[in-house]
């Protein structure tokens, strides 16, 4: 599996190191309307995928052992690109391959970390927002 975000504007940045694991969430757009001496019905209005998560880390040296790629960015220039991105407020493309998550996306949410004995590598969890930017169905 690798992880690919692309600005349609430009730059691409391939995650190096896989997370242990995606986390996908959708919901049902639901409009409940209130019936006199009935009381309320939900009425389904389509649906809506409320989000993406995941967490990884930016290594500081290669180790062929779990980098996806022999290119990895700088840990700061690739979470530079992360924070321009957020920042920025648009869209850009998720590319997940071997799931069917391909789809326009948000960044909602970035936190990193520095962690101790670990020099140069950052750690980092994103969470990306696909709402009305739906481009695969979730399954």
């Amino acid at each position: 599996m690798d992880i690919y975000l692309k600005d349609p504007a430009g730059p691409e940045l391939h995650i190096p190191v896989n997370p242990s694991e995606i986390t996908a969430r959708g919901a049902k757009k639901i409009e409940t309307v209130n019936v006199i001496n009935i009381g309320d019905i939900d009425f389904p209005t389509g649906d809506e995928r409320s989000g993406i998560s995941f967490s990884s880390f930016f290594s500081a040296e290669h180790d062929k052992s779990y980098c996806r790629t022999d290119d990895i960015p700088k840990p700061d220039d690739a979470l530079n690109m992360l924070i321009n991105w957020r920042i920025a407020g648009k869209p850009i493309m998720l590319l997940i391959t071997e799931t069917i998550i391909n789809a326009p996306v948000l960044i909602t949410e970035l936190s990193y970390r520095y962690v101790g004995g670990e020099p140069g590598d950052t750690v980092m969890r994103r969470d990306a927002n696909g709402r009305s930017q739906v481009a695969a169905p979730l399954g």
